[in-house]
């Protein structure tokens, strides 16, 4: 198969196909595009050749609603710009499996178009086929040009569900594009490439660029001006203790994606605090809950080192009284040990083994009081810093909430009058 081709709409139904598009905020079609697929132009009219054409529509591969309902659509499409069809009750794969030959060989698409003009009454002149995916893969729709024994057009589209502009634009996008390779469009006249030319933005003289400049200025101190005299427009002050209820959230956080000016997408985290956690612990963040969980444990790692510590210096204690009451003299040779059999070098060494403990013991809880102190006063910077960016987020999200409000005309649908709401921006 050639690679997909542009869908080219020059027509005013393109146009309009477009406009809606745009109207509703719909991202244009999802069409995989590349260069045109290799098919001669038709001659002229006068040439002796009829443009246009007998097309077999074969039945689409793949079972989807909307690939139904695109098969059916292209009938009226292709008719309408000339072209004949008559529905053939065989598949792609069907027809290649006759074949015996795979769609993806270079000669099993030209082996399926003599195997459909062999029993034809009158002879087709292309054959469209297509292969539809899932929601979300690219479906593949083709004409094949069978006389020229060559893929004629070969588009590719990714179709969602919840798309309702693409079952729309793309059947007369198709037929448009199929005419428009018979019937090249022609050079603009003198007079069009005028009008073009007037589509462009003039260049502007020195005195114009000074009167934007100065047209900004005033709407700039206009703005200033209305938000000294609405103070719910002006920034918005939050109280976090206070206005507790009102700013809280029930659930879980509602994190959302915004586009930046270099075209890359940030998360924007959802800092209300939670409605069951109180208005302290409810601003805390994960990191806050972290640097936290990591003091207490510091200060529990301090208070069992300081307590074992007590232990040793007891039995220190005891080692020291025992060695004092021994009676034994270590300056005398022969008192150096007692009648009991104890000797000073054992009871000494006691005493030196349970003060090396107490010593180690007292500095594991010096050094596990000293990171709980240290992260202590990290918590409190972090602390400091989620309500500092709670309150940051929650008086953004109120200005825009008030900022926002519009009064908009509404209409279709039967209804008309105006509407009042937050104004949603659509970005294409």
């Amino acid at each position: 198969m050639k690679a997909p081709t542009d869908l080219h709409l020059p027509t005013l139904r393109s146009l309009t196909h477009a406009a809606v598009a745009l109207a509703l905020g719909v991202a244009p079609l999802p069409v995989m595009a590349a260069e045109p697929a290799e098919a001669e132009a038709a001659p002229a009219e006068g040439t002796g050749q009829i443009l246009g054409g007998h097309v077999a529509l074969l039945r689409f591969d793949g079972k989807t609603a909307w690939g139904r309902q695109l098969r059916s659509d292209l009938v009226e499409s292709l008719q309408s710009v000339g072209f004949t069809t008559k529905g053939v009750n065989v598949a792609l794969s069907k027809a290649a499996a006759k074949n015996k030959c795979e769609p993806t060989e270079a000669d099993c698409l030209e082996r399926i178009g003599k195997y459909l003009n062999k029993n034809a009454k009158t002879p087709f002149d292309y054959y469209l086929y297509a292969v539809i995916a899932g929601p979300g893969q690219p479906s593949t729709v083709a004409i094949y040009d069978i006389a020229r024994a060559k893929p004629f057009l070969d588009v590719q589209v990714n179709y969602v569900d919840d798309d309702l502009i693409l079952p729309i634009v793309l059947p007369g996008a198709l037929a448009e594009t199929a005419a428009g390779i018979q019937r090249p469009t022609p050079p603009l006249s003198d007079e069009e490439k005028q009008e073009m030319a007037t589509l462009d933005e003039p260049e502007k003289t020195p005195e114009e660029f000074a009167e934007e400049e100065r047209i900004l200025a005033a709407a700039k101190k206009a703005q200033q001006v209305q938000r000294a005299a609405d103070p719910e427009a002006a920034a918005q002050e939050i109280d976090l203790k206070g206005g507790f209820k009102d700013l809280c959230r029930e659930g879980p956080r509602e994190d959302r994606e915004e586009e930046q000016a270099d075209g890359t997408k940030a998360k924007v985290r959802d800092l209300r605090p939670a409605c069951g956690k109180g208005p302290f612990w409810g601003y805390w963040q994960p990191r806050a809950w972290v640097a936290a969980s990591l003091a207490g444990v510091g200060a529990l790692t301090a208070v069992g080192a300081y307590a074992m510590t007590m232990v040793a210096r007891s039995e220190w204690k005891t080692a020291k009284s025992d060695l004092e009451n021994a009676g034994v003299d270590p300056h005398d040779p022969d008192g150096r040990c007692n009648d009991s059999g104890q000797c000073y070098e054992d009871l000494a060494g006691q005493v030196s083994g349970a003060s090396e403990v107490v010593r180690k013991r007292a500095l594991m809880g010096d050094v596990a009081l000293g990171a709980t102190l240290l992260l202590s006063g990290v918590l409190v910077v972090i602390i400091g810093q989620d309500r500092t960016a709670a309150r940051r987020y929650l008086a953004t999200e109120r200005e825009l909430n008030v900022s926002s409000l519009r009064v908009v005309p509404m209409i279709g649908g039967g209804d008309s009058g105006t509407a009042v709401g937050a104004m949603t921006t659509f970005r294409f």
